[in-house]
């Protein structure tokens, strides 16, 4: 019984230091954190096929004529 009330004791202390940790790194680098949050955001999106014109720019209609 003592064994497992420590252990458990171990691991909620493991696991606070852990979110400190991360916490402390968020604060430290938060560009990472915003590209990271959005590669997760752009997965999310549905794929748009590939535009096909010329130079591949999405939302340009192709050769513009002279």
């Amino acid at each position: 019984m003592l064994s497992s009330v420590k252990a458990e004791i171990d691991r909620e202390l493991k696991a606070e230091e852990l979110k400190q940790i991360l916490e402390k790194q968020a604060r430290d680098n938060p560009l990472e954190t915003i590209l990271d949050e959005r590669g997760k955001a752009i997965s999310r999106t549905p794929e748009r096929p590939q535009d096909q014109s010329e130079g591949g720019v999405q939302g340009e209609q192709g050769p513009r004529p002279h």
